[in-house]
């Protein structure tokens, strides 16, 4: 019975190792996390899809319409289809359509700017999806460095919490006094709670943007010293030429006014009627035994002169200036909101108090000031507190400069150099 159960416990043993699952650890800082994003997001290679669509399309109008067949003869006579030199009537007809005023070249320019409106509709969203993500890895990281304080925090009111349960049974401190250092050790344990469900959540948001296995645990580094990057107001015009060349959704605005006037030109044309040309022959039906023939037929443009349409096609043009005029002005306001953003978040970065790095050591030194009855619980209380929103101050100012400095990039769409 002893051997069952040693050989039962080591079985049990041996498949909770196999069961457990291994957790890779992967490090991330922002060029990494962009480069390994590309290729992977999904979203991105759908839209890349579009470019083909487009160009397919293109190819397809490209094509010349098929010749058109058309025959009749004479299938009973007397005598089923009795076809000779004298006898049997055949006719037989080719006919082409042939575009006139440049429709189809006038398409075709609709269907190029269809192209380059994919590739700039691809790239504003690679800007959207690239904003999204620093967003997100940087909430990472300001989460993660919340939860190395919160065990920094932790392990020294472990320390303490031990102590006063030694000096509460020598009859040092009274139970009201342990109960609120217990207190704040249960306060810890939730605040880290809370942190961990938050990392957790950005977790799963990134590895799903990244196709990141569940078992990887991404770790964020952007590096501790914030950077500085020398700007001024004065900038604001250089900044703005950036905006104006790079941003995809300014480009894909103007393609849509160039495409709508392209469309006018095509609705003008279509006023012009097109032409189908072709030629036949008959044998046996007409004043000549063969009978070889030119056949030219057209529309006449009397009722419908597409005037509806082209009038939609010019009032499409006047919407999409209009709508590239707002976009231009929202432009010129969001760089400059930008840049005022991030020059408001360096003067405050300059003039802020900075917090001492010996605040560890401080710490240390006021909870053995505690201990030994120098200071009494309040002043503990209140400079714990002072400590822990002076860590949470540094970590708050480092994401955000860069989250102020992602914003200044976003809206220009251009990779800003950094001076550290």
């Amino acid at each position: 019975m002893r051997k069952f159960v040693v050989v039962l416990i080591c079985s049990l043993a041996y498949q909770n190792s196999i069961c457990q699952t291994k957790t890779d650890t992967l490090k991330l800082d922002l060029p990494s996390i962009e480069a390994l994003f590309l290729p992977r997001n999904l979203q991105l290679i759908s839209a890349n899809y579009n470019i083909e669509i487009a160009t397919a399309l293109k190819e397809q109008a490209s094509y010349w319409d098929n010749p058109v067949l058309n025959t009749d003869q004479s299938i009973y006579d007397g005598q089923f289809f009795k076809h000779t030199a004298t006898r049997g009537q055949i006719f037989i007809q080719i006919q082409q359509l042939i575009k006139t005023a440049g429709k189809r070249n006038k398409l075709l320019l609709s269907y190029e700017d269809e192209i380059l409106k994919s590739k700039e509709g691809w790239k504003e969203l690679l800007r959207q999806l690239k904003f999204s993500i620093t967003q997100a890895y940087l909430g990472l990281e300001q989460s993660q460095s919340y939860l190395t304080l919160n065990s920094n925090e932790a392990q020294l009111l472990s320390t303490l919490v031990k102590a006063s349960e030694e000096r509460y049974q020598k009859g040092y401190i009274s139970l009201k006094e342990l109960t609120r250092v217990q207190a704040l050790q249960q306060l810890n344990s939730k605040e880290r709670f809370d942190i961990q469900t938050e990392v957790l959540n950005q977790q799963q948001y990134l590895k799903a943007l990244l196709r990141i296995q569940n078992d990887t645990f991404l770790v964020a580094e952007t590096g501790s010293p914030i950077p500085v990057s020398k700007f001024t107001l004065g900038d604001y015009n250089s900044l703005l030429d950036s905006a104006n060349k790079n941003r995809p959704d300014l480009n894909l605005a103007k393609l849509s006014a160039q495409q709508s006037l392209h469309n006018l030109n095509y609705q003008k044309s279509l006023v012009y009627p097109d032409i189908t040309a072709g030629v036949e022959y008959d044998r046996l039906s007409s004043y000549l035994p063969n009978y070889y023939g030119l056949s030219i037929s057209l529309p006449i443009p009397l009722f419908n002169k597409n005037k509806g349409n082209i009038k939609a096609a010019s009032a499409q043009v006047l919407q999409q200036k209009v709508q590239t005029e707002d976009l231009q002005q929202s432009i010129e306001k969001e760089v400059w909101a930008s840049l005022s953003n991030y020059l408001n978040v360096e003067k405050l970065l300059m003039s802020g108090a900075v917090v001492s790095t010996s605040m560890q050591e401080m710490m240390q030194k006021m909870t053995e000031s505690y201990q030994n009855r120098q200071i009494n619980f309040l002043e503990f209380i209140d400079f714990f507190q002072t400590y822990k929103e002076s860590n949470k101050l540094i970590i708050d100012r480092k994401l955000l400069w860069w989250q102020s400095f992602a914003q200044l990039n976003y809206s220009t769409n251009t990779t800003l150099q950094i001076i550290k």
